[in-house]
């Protein structure tokens, strides 16, 4: 091969030469190296040919027999099916390991009776408004369980606190506000475009995206809080009603201290 190689480098420098009579002995013993090595080389890439051709004749053979075996016997259904479930159980574990989810929260607000260690409050204000006013004064007054305490409280609980510090006054006309739990003690939450993240895992809940509620501006949707560590003893809590709402994006996070009861339902 190195010598072939030689050959062909000696022909160019040749050719480079001015014009001069040449041995015709010598040139045809070059010329004839040269289609030596053209002619080997040729029958290597039909070798290379005939292998590539091969190799995909056999997965596409393959590929067809799968098919055929998945769709068109009972067996092979089953299989298709084990193999679609197992990819989907995966995606299903991949997602939970990066979303928080709350199935037992829900929106509404329930008709409840009055019972010993509940109070009534008529609450005069729109920050929980989600289109039928489940928390509000429009004929209804928000039914408050006072007996609890730091380990009955669940994310997603609305509660009946006090603000801290500085308050907004309104229509409420005192400091006692409700809201919902967003994020625990211990934890850290940032919203990102509407978006509510605990732990760096997307909170997948009604109340975690702000335009899951059809009342909220569409400007909520762009929504952006920096994120912060809930200190211990205390819960970063929002309204449903975003825009309108005053909560912990203002005031920081609120103490167990501050919290008076828990919300049950409506009478």
């Amino acid at each position: 091969m190195g010598s072939d190689l030689y050959d062909q480098e000696y022909l160019k420098k040749l050719n480079r030469m001015p014009k001069m009579e040449i041995n015709p002995d010598i040139k045809d013993s070059h010329l004839q190296s040269i289609t030596q090595y053209e002619q080997q080389f040729q029958k290597v890439e039909k070798s290379r040919s005939r292998v590539r051709i091969w190799k995909y004749g056999v997965i596409a053979v393959t590929a067809a027999m799968l098919l055929y075996l998945l769709f068109n016997t009972d067996n092979g259904r089953r299989l298709a099916t084990d193999i679609w479930e197992g990819l989907s159980d995966t995606l299903k574990e991949k997602e939970a390991d990066h979303t928080i989810t709350d199935p037992f929260t829900v929106p509404n607000l329930e008709k409840v009776k009055l019972e010993d260690g509940m109070s009534v409050v008529d609450y005069k204000t729109d920050n929980m408004e989600r289109g039928d006013n489940p928390y509000n004064y429009l004929l209804r007054s928000l039914v408050i369980s006072q007996e609890f305490d730091g380990e009955d409280l669940s994310r997603g609980d609305v509660v009946y606190y006090v603000e801290p510090g500085d308050t907004f006054q309104d229509i409420q006309s005192d400091n006692n506000r409700i809201a919902r739990i967003i994020a625990m003690p211990g934890e850290s939450i940032e919203i990102v475009k509407g978006q509510v993240f605990i732990n760096d895992k997307k909170l997948d809940t009604f109340y975690g995206d702000g335009s899951s509620n059809f009342r909220n501006l569409d400007h909520m949707k762009e929504y952006n809080f920096a994120k912060m560590t809930v200190p211990d003893g205390h819960y970063f809590l929002m309204g449903d009603l975003w825009w309108r709402s005053v909560d912990s994006r203002k005031y920081g996070p609120v103490p167990i201290d501050n919290m008076i009861g828990l919300v049950e339902g409506y009478r």
